[in-house]
């Protein structure tokens, strides 16, 4: 390992660090708010959403109470790296560890969040996690994890740089935000424009002169379902898309997983994918998500997914933009079905109404949105590559260890 600097000395998590089990009746216990690990999100330090204890349901392992300033960390799937400060009171479940310093004078609290986001302490909990299918580490498996720890004085200059790159992480997440705020209000409000009312239950509401309600199927040329097989996947060959890899206007296709060319002439042979066609998550937990096909790459669709080619008239990103629209996720509620797996049929895809503004507006309103989700493109790339400078001065600052 190395002879340490000066003053640097190796610790073991657990002989600085404690767990903290408060544990309170959620609802009697006086607190308001909630924290499940959706709400927490990966590299990122900070809570941006909550539940509210009394609006939902709550399991019995929701009962371990947290603290501002006390660090939440998901325990499941830690390859998700989940680490976050409370910055207020609430409850969450035992399956998020509430962790502390034991003795400040020891280890700053300031500097512990950042000790659980290094490489070296994720590699190690990945590493202890047991289980395939849902991974979990207990504490006692981080709790014999070493790590160098700097002198009393350090901490606090270290801290303090790494709060200031935390904030500029933080800023650059918040124009995600508000780039994606803006492009989908404008959505919302171009199809609300349409329509008089936001929703309906049995008769769409009444349309604007000029605009004229459309089932999804006479927008389209063609709309298939998977083949609903699971493909054999390889290291390498064509990216088959799943659920999980598409999200409202982005198909995230290069962390797809692959299937070998004899798999990809399986997937498509009821509709071989395209650029300008829409990929629409039909099942599960990320259901109701559509984006379109890129240029420059060939893929296909794995479960749970549907595949859309637009009518050549019609402006493919229309299409999706309508799918992703609130408009459209509160009729993809109304025909939900399941609740283990929450998915909407075939049938009631292509019988989504979508109000359709005159054909002379459909140029205008399609560069609209390219524009609006582009940049909500540039808003992410900037944040990407503001977290990975933010990583590298974290990395470079606790791992000065070495004299």
């Amino acid at each position: 390992m190395g002879e340490l600097k000066s003053g640097w000395r190796r610790v073991k998590f657990g002989d600085v660090v404690r767990q903290v089990k408060d544990k309170v009746p959620a609802k009697e216990s006086g607190l308001s708010r909630y924290i499940a690990g959706e709400h927490m999100d990966t590299n990122d330090l900070r809570l941006r959403r909550w539940g509210e204890i009394n609006d939902d349901y709550l399991g019995p392992a929701f009962h371990i109470r947290f603290r501002p300033g006390q660090v939440l960390y998901g325990s499941r799937r830690t390859y998700l790296r989940k680490v976050a400060v409370a910055g207020f009171d609430g409850v969450c479940a035992n399956t998020t560890f509430v962790v502390e310093s034991k003795s400040p004078g020891i280890l700053l609290p300031e500097l512990l969040p950042f000790i659980m986001t290094t490489e070296a302490f994720h590699e190690h909990s990945v590493r202890e996690s047991k289980g395939s299918v849902n991974p979990y580490v207990n504490f006692s498996d981080l709790a014999w994890y070493e790590f160098a720890l700097p002198p009393l004085e350090e901490q606090g200059k270290i801290s303090r740089i790494l709060q200031r790159s935390a904030e500029l992480q933080a800023s650059y997440a918040d124009l995600v935000q508000v780039a994606k705020t803006t492009h989908r209000s404008f959505v919302d409000q171009t199809l609300g424009y349409g329509a008089q009312r936001p929703c309906f239950e049995k008769e769409p509401p009444s349309i604007r002169r000029g605009w004229a309600y459309q089932p999804i199927e006479a927008l389209c040329e063609a709309l298939v379902d998977c083949l609903h097989r699971t493909p054999k996947y390889s290291k390498a060959g064509f990216p088959a898309i799943r659920t999980a890899d598409v999200e409202p206007g982005f198909l995230r296709w290069e962390t797809a997983r692959r299937v070998p060319e004899s798999e990809y002439l399986i997937q498509t042979t009821r509709l071989r994918p395209k650029p300008g066609d829409v990929l629409f998550s039909r099942e599960g937990e990320r259901m109701g998500m559509a984006a379109l096909v890129p240029e420059g790459v060939s893929l296909c669709i794995s479960q749970r997914m549907m595949h859309l080619r637009p009518k050549p008239n019609f402006p493919a990103n229309l299409l999706m933009e309508y799918l992703n629209s609130s408009w459209a996720q509160r009729q993809i509620l109304m025909h939900k079905s399941g609740s283990t797996s929450p998915h909407i049929n075939v049938a009631d895809v292509r019988r989504l109404m979508v109000p359709v503004p005159p054909r002379p507006l459909w140029p205008r309103f399609s560069d609209d949105c390219a524009e609006l989700l582009a940049s909500v493109a540039q808003a992410e790339s900037r944040s990407v590559r503001a977290t990975e400078v933010c990583v590298a001065v974290r990395e470079d600052l606790l791992a000065r260890a070495n004299a």
